[in-house]
């Protein structure tokens, strides 16, 4: 019984790193996209701030998404 459920916990973790990755992967895209999108003083204002709070900030969006989802199926 132990074995089971320490098999099914570490596939609901790996199956939520792998969500929460792909999830992440998305968000940048979109986000790199729309900021090429965008006029030149945009993405030249603050000497790259602008990139660099997109891949920060994407990056905590996927980890608490990742965690709410991990955290809700374990109370399944």
């Amino acid at each position: 019984m132990f074995t089971t459920g320490a098999a099914a916990n570490a596939g609901r973790a790996m199956l939520m790193r792998l969500s929460g990755q792909r999830i992440v992967a998305r968000l940048r895209e979109r986000t790199y996209t729309a900021a090429l999108r965008q006029e030149v003083e945009f993405v030249e204002r603050g000497e790259g701030d602008v990139l660099s709070r997109l891949s920060v900030d994407s990056s905590i969006v996927g980890e608490s998404v990742t965690q709410n989802l991990s955290d809700g199926l374990g109370r399944l």
